[in-house]
C-alpha cells in the first residue's frame, strides 16, 4: 500500500527519504531585474551563472546577454549575437581562466 505524504510524517518515516537532508536556498541577488523579453515558456536552461567573476548569462532568441552580479542588471555589460537559430540551451564554466559560454540552438547547432 502507498504511503501519503502529509506533514505528520517525518523523513525517517519514508525509506527513499533518509539520507535526504533539507536545503535551505537563498537569493544570490536580491532587487535586481533582468529584462527577459523575448523568452518562450516552454525553453529551458536560458540562464547560467558564474561565481568568479561573477556573470550571468541570459539566452534571447539567437543573442547571449552578459550581466555583471556585482553591477545594476538593467542593462548588459556585453550581448553576444549569434545569428542562428534561437538558442535552446546555455552552458556556462570558466576554462583556463576565462569565462566559456556554450549553446545549443534549435536547429542542433553548438
Amino acid at each position: 500500500m502507498a504511503q501519503i505524504l502529509s506533514s505528520e510524517y517525518s523523513n525517517a518515516d519514508i525509506p527513499v527519504l533518509r539520507q535526504y537532508v533539507p536545503v535551505t536556498a537563498k537569493p544570490v541577488i536580491e532587487g535586481h531585474v533582468v529584462p527577459l523579453v523575448a523568452i518562450r515558456p516552454w525553453k529551458l536552461n536560458l540562464i547560467g551563472a558564474l561565481g568568479r567573476p561573477r556573470l550571468l548569462f541570459v539566452a534571447e532568441d539567437a543573442v547571449v546577454n552578459v550581466f555583471s552580479l556585482d553591477a545594476d542588471i538593467v542593462k548588459p555589460l556585453r550581448t553576444i549575437d549569434l545569428q542562428g537559430a534561437d538558442i535552446n540551451q546555455l552552458r556556462c564554466d570558466v576554462l583556463g581562466g576565462v569565462p566559456v559560454v556554450i549553446t545549443v540552438d534549435d536547429a542542433g547547432e553548438v
